[in-house]
């Protein structure tokens, strides 16, 4: 798997509480219909760096989210969102199978959405961005 730090919303960004991903991925202007590559779709891989801990039952859900401005508030789309993620599936550092992508109709700026359920995490930090194909052999 082939990784770039311009490509990333978050990289080791620590989750206690509900929050968006540290950064905001620019796709530059669209030349064509659809930002993400030529109408394709684009890959997005999650990596639990360190542990998640609780004192309760915590949960975690993903969202993928684009906008026509930096600021992420004009034209807000959601695209993708992972279903509940447990506290135990988040125990130890780990690649995290998702199956979300960027797809064709993805704005300019995207950026993820952690929520926080049941929570607070009392430690944990996730890297989440896009890649050119995932790897599969984990």
């Amino acid at each position: 798997m082939i990784i770039d730090k311009q490509n990333l919303m978050s990289y080791k960004q620590v989750l206690t509480v509900t929050a968006n991903s540290t950064d905001v991925i620019d796709l530059g202007p669209p030349l064509h219909t659809g930002a993400s590559g030529n109408g394709g779709e684009i890959p997005i891989f999650m990596h639990v760096d360190a542990a998640f801990t609780a004192a309760g039952a915590a949960t975690l859900v993903v969202e993928i989210k684009s906008s026509t401005d930096e600021a992420r508030s004009q034209n807000v789309k959601t695209h993708a969102a992972t279903g509940v993620i447990a506290k135990t599936d988040l125990a130890q550092p780990k690649r995290m199978p998702l199956n979300l992508i960027l797809p064709a109709d993805v704005q300019r700026y995207v950026w993820a959405v952690y929520t926080v359920a049941t929570g607070p995490f009392l430690t944990g930090t996730i890297t989440l961005g896009v890649t050119a194909g995932r790897q599969t052999n984990y």
